[in-house]
């Protein structure tokens, strides 16, 4: 094994309102780690969030400026943070719902009592208010060095052909104003999810080219509303004198949640795309692709080096994100796995990883093949 990668820390905090305070012997063991990887000059920063836990923050976050290491706030977007506007200004707020092909609100994916993946509109400026003015007010009471958007997308196709939004009034009179025959588009989707043959495409740069001129349309306009959305956000942040970086899909999955991976890095300062190559959950890439590979036909590949191998192209650091937690039943690498996937990462020279994607579910064995490097 050459050279030492360095680590980006994941740290889960629960959502908005949900007690997932630390336990002393869970702060203890966290800062210990970090100082274990500080100390081979391995630690590269820490992601913390959604949960409003000033006090774990305080101490992480003195902690971390004593030792001059990157401290940022992670927090979902267009999901999982119901209550954000009862943080922002002491009241429940309505979010604007996303729309499906059947023209029904969308229905959440359940996975367990934290995550039930209900995505609202990206387009509404309601809910993205809702998320920023979540996010700044952080910023402001907490010194963390800048934000890190999660859940910044649309529903994945684990929910279906037919669960692909945004077919609400608004987006319907988007697609309309740039020549969109959404009409057309719902009629393609619907009968592929029923006839089970995949569309042909080609797949280039994290992006899908279809020959209907309607299709391939309808989901670039979805990538420019969701870039637009980071764009704004990245503003905000940027005008705060802090950072902003993106928790992405795998790019071969993430085109048909609205992400275009280069356009967004255009815009923050890193992306970590979930190379997720051992979880069977949302995000995972043995999850994620069978559904893409229900509703396209793009050819065979290797998702996890080529979509790196693309990622060459951002125009932002790119902190590849790989699993090194175990959480049973939806994510069982072991330590020769991810040591496998880390000498990979290397040997395709990315020299900054996100261990994802709980500090506290890292097992010891794992630990102990990321602090060797590869």
């Amino acid at each position: 094994m050459g050279n030492k990668l360095t680590y980006w820390f994941q740290i889960h905090t629960g959502n908005v309102y949900q007690d997932c305070s630390q336990a002393d012997d869970q702060l203890k063991n966290m800062i210990r780690i970090m100082e274990e990887f500080r100390q081979t000059d391995q630690l590269s920063g820490v992601l913390a969030g959604w949960g409003v836990s000033p006090d774990v923050y305080a101490i992480l976050s003195e902690k971390l400026r004593e030792w001059k290491v990157p401290f940022i706030f992670k927090t979902a977007v267009f999901s999982e943070i119901e209550e954000a506007g009862k943080f922002v200004c002491g009241k429940q707020l309505e979010y604007e719902p996303m729309f499906d092909v059947r023209l029904e609100p969308a229905k959440p994916y359940h996975l367990n009592e934290q995550e039930n993946f209900l995505f609202r509109c990206p387009s509404s400026m309601l809910n993205r208010k809702i998320s920023e003015d979540f996010a700044l007010a952080f910023l402001e009471q907490i010194p963390f060095d800048g934000v890190f958007l999660d859940r910044v997308r649309y529903n994945s196709l684990i929910s279906g052909i037919s669960g692909i939004g945004c077919f609400c009034p608004r987006c319907l009179r988007i697609y309309e104003e740039k020549g969109i025959d959404a009409e057309k588009v719902r009629k393609i989707l619907l009968e592929t999810e029923e006839n089970k043959k995949p569309i042909p495409a080609v797949y280039e740069d994290g992006r899908y080219t279809f020959e209907d001129p309607d299709l391939d349309a309808f989901f670039r306009m979805r990538t420019e509303i969701l870039t637009e959305a980071v764009s704004a956000f990245a503003q905000k942040v940027h005008a705060r004198g802090k950072i902003i970086g993106l928790d992405l899909f795998a790019p071969s999955a993430g085109y048909f949640t609205g992400q275009d991976a280069l356009s967004l890095s255009g815009f923050v300062d890193f992306i970590k795309p979930m190379m997720y190559k051992y979880t069977f959950a949302p995000a995972g890439i043995p999850f994620e692709m069978p559904y893409v590979e229900r509703l396209v036909s793009a050819g065979e590949r290797d998702v996890f080096k080529a979509d790196l191998a693309m990622l060459k192209k951002a125009s932002c650091a790119v902190f590849p994100g790989i699993e090194a937690n175990v959480i049973d039943p939806i994510c069982k690498v072991s330590a020769a796995e991810l040591g496998q996937t880390l000498e990979e990462i290397a040997q395709m020279g990315y020299t900054e990883v996100v261990a994802s994607w709980d500090m506290n579910q890292m097992p010891r064995t794992h630990l102990d093949v990321m602090k060797i490097g590869c």
